[in-house]
């Protein structure tokens, strides 16, 4: 988890951001996958119920799904 300061791409207030895995680790593992968006605890936790726990989507459906909602108000 990184501990910097920034602000959110989601909701714009500057806060300590954490990293979120675009591609669920679960599905993916640690290694080769790189797609990351830094976040502030509350939109990575929002963040984190986006996708199905069980269910493997696309790597083009977890983009699809993260540029949809950065993008929504």
């Amino acid at each position: 988890m990184s501990s910097n300061i920034g602000v959110c791409p989601r909701c714009f207030n500057i806060k300590v951001l954490t990293r979120h895995h675009i591609f669920p680790q679960r599905f993916f593992g640690k290694k080769n996958n790189s797609a990351k968006l830094y976040l502030c605890r509350k939109c990575h936790d929002i963040a984190d119920k986006l996708t199905p726990y069980k269910k493997k989507l696309t790597k083009e459906q977890y983009i699809k799904i993260h540029k949809e909602w950065i993008r929504s108000e």
